[in-house]
């Protein structure tokens, strides 16, 4: 299933648990971001993160978190404000979280709903292992810490020094 948030209510996504794929409309649209990259693909649409909503839900954690949400709760967000070089434009926490300026949040919200779809699928069992399994297959690019596919390797070193 999909759900495109420029398109589609945010009720048609399940509040159960389950497993996604974040992808882009289209290569054009991120080819400037994410240059000498390999993509795996669905449906034509370059894959970018695969996560999993093992507890709250597909709604709650992972529609709210990174299309609606801010940096502080997710890591696609991160990731994408690191490749818009808006490293200066954080507000930290105490704890040492960081969400991007409210200006910034609002632009990255607008550009992510433009420019990106969430597959997904419900699931009860062995999740965590199917996550791993296909973010070392599919070597998505916004995914750092499973992922230890050769594919991509240095884009996403340099992803994750951007994030620092």
């Amino acid at each position: 299933k999909y759900f495109d948030p420029l398109h589609d209510n945010s009720d048609k996504l399940p509040d159960t648990k389950g497993i996604y794929a974040i992808v882009a409309r289209d290569l054009n649209s991120i080819s400037h971001m994410f240059n000498n990259v390999e993509f795996s693909f669905i449906s034509n649409q370059p894959i970018l993160y695969i996560g999993i909503s093992p507890i709250q839900g597909l709604k709650k954690r992972d529609y709210r978190n990174h299309f609606k949400g801010s940096a502080r709760n997710s890591t696609v967000r991160k990731s994408l404000g690191a490749l818009f070089n808006w490293q200066n434009k954080r507000h930290y926490y105490e704890d040492g979280t960081y969400r991007f300026l409210d200006s910034n949040e609002k632009e990255l919200r607008k550009w992510m709903v433009d420019n990106l779809i969430m597959y997904y699928s419900e699931m009860e069992e062995n999740i965590d292992n199917l996550e791993t399994k296909l973010i070392n297959e599919l070597s998505p690019p916004l995914n750092l810490g499973k992922n230890k596919s050769p594919v991509n390797a240095e884009f996403r070193a340099n992803l994750y020094t951007l994030r620092k």
